[in-house]
């Protein structure tokens, strides 16, 4: 296994970098804390102001590079509101039977003959979302977000 700290020793050089700039300092002491968890190698990099860079490989085996950044002493906090309206969009496909006495029936995820029947195609896709899911054959999925929000205080 070959260790995080020589395998991505430029995303320590590029912080380094980037924290000699936000406070303007030539000599910069940096702390390298190495951890070992169930993933792996967990490797911390610290720098005495209090930013500091988390790396990490996740369940998938991918590099994960996190940055935390200590405020400024002149930078300024105010609080939001946020109003979300969220919109979830799909479409989807079912077998739908229709039995000699006029009512209604699908096939379910297993391709069986569903034992529910219903007066009408209304009802079974409400019965569908509620309490079989996994018989919808999702041909179309969207999610869309839309956000408005209002300072708090200046």
């Amino acid at each position: 296994m070959k260790r995080l700290l020589l395998e991505h020793a430029d995303k320590i050089i590029e912080f380094e970098e980037i924290i000699r700039e936000k406070y303007k300092v030539e000599d910069i002491e940096l702390k390298v804390k190495s951890y070992t968890s169930y993933f792996g190698e967990e490797l911390r990099v610290e720098c005495e102001q209090g930013d500091y860079l988390f790396m990490f490989y996740d369940e998938d085996g991918e590099l994960e590079v996190k940055y935390h950044y200590a405020p400024m002493k002149n930078d300024k906090e105010f609080s939001i509101t946020v109003d979300e309206t969220a919109t979830y969009r799909e479409s989807w496909d079912l077998e739908i039977i229709k039995l000699e006495n006029g009512d209604f029936t699908y096939k379910n995820w297993r391709d069986y003959v569903s034992t529910h029947s219903f007066t009408d195609i209304d009802s079974l896709v409400e019965h569908v979302i509620e309490h079989d899911t996994l018989s919808k054959q999702v041909t179309y999925s969207n999610n869309e977000v839309e956000f408005d929000y209002t300072i708090l205080e200046d």
